[in-house]
């Protein structure tokens, strides 16, 4: 006569769930880490060419660039033209991920030689 042997119900291993489980979190880490590293390294560094930047700018707010005058020519309200030129510029390099940083200020005078509106 045989007998039956019967197995004990198993029981999951909860040593092998908790392996699998450490497992799949240290892969989830090391993808984010490498798609991190990997947006940083490829984002390019935006720079400014100051003159060609200021002659863009300049030219669709106020109009075309008068070499007679040396300055944009802009007609304002009423139809008074006025000289606009750039009195002060600065260019901040920056070291961040953006890049540079371009700050002038223009000012306006009458061609007519009038002062005020």
């Amino acid at each position: 006569m045989q007998q039956e042997v019967i197995s004990p119900i198993r029981r999951p291993n909860l040593r092998r769930f908790l392996v699998y489980t450490l497992a799949l979190i240290g892969v989830l880490a090391l993808v984010t880490v490498a798609v991190a590293f990997w947006q940083t390294r490829d984002s390019p560094k935006f720079t400014i060419n100051e003159n060609n930047m200021i002659d863009s700018v300049m030219l669709r707010t106020y109009g075309k660039y008068s070499d007679e005058h040396k300055g944009w020519l802009y007609v304002g309200n009423g139809n008074r033209t006025y000289v606009m030129r750039i009195v002060q510029q600065a260019k901040i390099e920056s070291e961040g991920m953006v890049g540079d940083e371009l700050y002038f200020v223009a000012s306006g005078t009458p061609v007519d030689g009038l002062s005020g509106t």
